[in-house]
């Protein structure tokens, strides 16, 4: 059995991965509690943006970019782990974890979300040697998370231009 700092050696690129992965996930979360805290109201376009920015943008070109020094295998389980199964049980403390702790239905969308971080982790690592095969699995990766989170595209119009319209169009947002 290896020791926790041989460990931590070999492996030191993988845990900061992850551990940047986690924390880039929850960086909106952290905003809401620590804005909560000291009573500041972020506007609603500010806050979209963040969220846009921290959830759907820096952890794909993070994986991207970071991948091609990782194993294959490491470079899908990886994404698919943090985002699938240790991203919803850290949001589900800042909620209610009792109830969605147990509540299978509430760990799909995350886990087909890992899918899609997991093939963007396949195409930064393929990146270097297959050009075509890395586009298309990014291209899949890209497109399995704009499905899991439909409503991104009338959030992101109104974070860029500021016309609340296409989220009326959103159930229970307003």
């Amino acid at each position: 059995m290896k020791s926790p700092s041989r460990f931590l050696e070999e492996n030191r690129r993988t845990l900061g991965i992850s551990f940047i992965l986690i924390t880039c996930l929850l960086m909106v979360r952290f905003i809401v509690t620590i804005s909560n805290f000291f009573s500041v109201d972020l506007p609603m376009r500010t806050f979209m943006g963040i969220n846009i920015l921290f959830f759907f943008v820096l952890p794909p070109v993070i994986l991207f970019i970071t991948a091609n020094k990782m194993d294959l295998k490491t470079s899908f389980f990886l994404p698919f782990i943090v985002y699938g199964l240790v991203y919803p049980v850290f949001y589900a403390f800042f909620l209610d974890p009792r109830t969605l702790l147990v509540y299978p239905e509430y760990y799909v969308s995350y886990l087909i979300g890992g899918i899609g971080l997991g093939l963007i982790g396949l195409a930064g690592n393929k990146y270097q040697s297959e050009f075509g095969k890395s586009m298309i699995l990014f291209t899949f990766g890209i497109t399995i998370i704009l499905l899991n989170a439909i409503n991104i595209i009338p959030v992101f119009y109104f974070v860029l231009t500021g016309d609340i319209t296409p989220l009326l169009s959103i159930p229970d947002l307003l």
